[in-house]
């Protein structure tokens, strides 16, 4: 019966099984070296129970010390005084702003569209008076809507009930200038997933007293407006809320302006929430030249703080950058508004952290191992300086002893 089976595949077939018996023959050899190489091994270690105990002891001692040059993730904390921070938020629904009261003045910059119900008038737009309801549309990035009390003598109704971030999130700059009318401002910059995610939203207390509402870059759906007043210029109006609470959604990049109380006349101890999920948190800011792209370097917003991890501290001083290994931090406890600044409090893990004035020539840095992460600082050191001094002398006795013991 003729093949079945081509001549060429034949000679491949054969191939094959010449060089897979090679690779046994070859295979059975290296097994035979390695039976002779472990028997001899055995027998040397047991006419010299002495030297097996040591070679024991050395990989004891040895891989202890080693494994002080290891690095492993080891959580950390910081408590830090900074000008600025930035960091995007990795769970749903998590409240920035709470029960901030008082508000002197209140603006948000961005797209946004929503409804204010009350009482409205500018002497340049009588048809004002006769609505009870304003649809404003803010459409483009530049656009911006502010109120404020119009009797400023008074304590202000404006309060801001809670502001909540959705999931992925960038809440960008967001500092405190005591200087700029003691002046709140942020960023926030939304990564909407999919349509079914829900949008930031702040809820809006007005109260009752008269307000002046100022807008730009605006639209008003229900209103014509008389041809001498031109949209792309700021409106002023006197609005008197009947609605005092009020929700917006803010599923563009928005950006806040808020004007504080002073502080010490009241208690804004929970006014920034805290107890945030985050990464990428950031302690520093890219400053660019208008003309030259190129042309870029980083700015700490540090003012002062500490931070500890594996019974280890450092100190920070003004200016100085703090570099961690990812994931960093990955929570922040709490925000304080501070005279110099906010005072954030945050905890994470990491390899490492270092600090330093230039972020490329860091100074001083923590690391951790795993001895670290089961024993304090002082017997950490004590075990790795015992462990490395009894790997040096092991060493130097089996060389010596397996040297005699090999003499004829």
């Amino acid at each position: 019966m003729p093949s079945q089976f081509p001549q060429w595949l034949i000679n491949i077939g054969k191939f094959a099984v010449k060089w897979l018996k090679k690779l046994w023959r070859s295979f059975k050899f290296l097994l035979g070296l390695l039976r002779k190489a472990i028997a001899k091994t055995i027998t040397f270690f047991r006419n010299r129970p002495t030297v097996f105990c040591a070679f024991l002891l050395l990989f004891l001692f040895g891989g202890i010390a080693i494994s002080s040059l290891v690095n492993v993730p080891h959580p950390f904390e910081v408590s830090l005084i900074v000008k600025e921070l930035s960091f995007d938020t990795q769970k749903p629904n998590q409240l920035l702003l709470k029960d901030l009261y008082e508000i002197p003045e209140f603006a948000i910059e961005g797209k946004q569209t929503f409804t204010l119900q009350g009482q409205f008038s500018n002497e340049n737009i009588p048809e004002l008076d006769r609505l009870d309801r304003l649809e404003i549309e803010l459409d483009n990035e530049q656009s911006l809507w502010k109120i404020a009390p119009t009797d400023s003598n008074n304590p202000s109704d404006i309060t801001i009930d809670e502001l909540r971030l959705n999931h992925f999130t960038t809440v960008e700059g967001l500092n405190y200038n005591p200087f700029n009318n003691n002046r709140l401002a942020f960023s926030l910059q939304p990564v909407r997933q999919n349509e079914s995610d829900r949008p930031n939203a702040i809820d809006l207390y007005l109260g009752t007293q008269p307000l002046i509402l100022t807008l730009e870059g605006y639209q008003l759906k229900n209103l014509n407006l008389p041809p001498e007043i031109n949209s792309s210029d700021p409106l002023e109006l006197i609005f008197t809320p009947n609605i005092s609470e009020i929700q917006l959604d803010l599923p563009e990049t928005a950006s806040f302006a808020i004007a504080l109380p002073d502080l010490k006349q009241v208690d804004s101890t929970n006014w920034l929430w805290g107890n945030l999920i985050v990464k990428n948190t950031q302690f520093y800011i890219l400053e660019r030249t208008a003309s030259e792209t190129t042309d870029a370097r980083y700015r700490s917003t540090i003012v002062e703080g500490k931070i500890r991890m594996a019974q280890q501290e450092l100190t920070l001083e003004n200016q100085q950058f703090f570099l961690s290994d990812p994931p960093g931090i990955e929570k922040i406890t709490s925000i304080q508004i501070q005279e110099n600044g906010l005072e954030v409090r945050a905890s994470g893990t990491t390899h490492q952290i270092k600090i330093g004035l230039d972020p490329d020539f860091p100074i001083s840095s923590i690391q951790s191992n795993w001895i670290a992460r089961h024993f304090p600082r002082e017997i950490v050191i004590a075990i790795i300086s015992f462990c490395t001094g009894m790997t040096a002398s092991l060493l130097t006795w089996l060389v010596q002893n397996i040297f005699k013991t090999s003499q004829p």
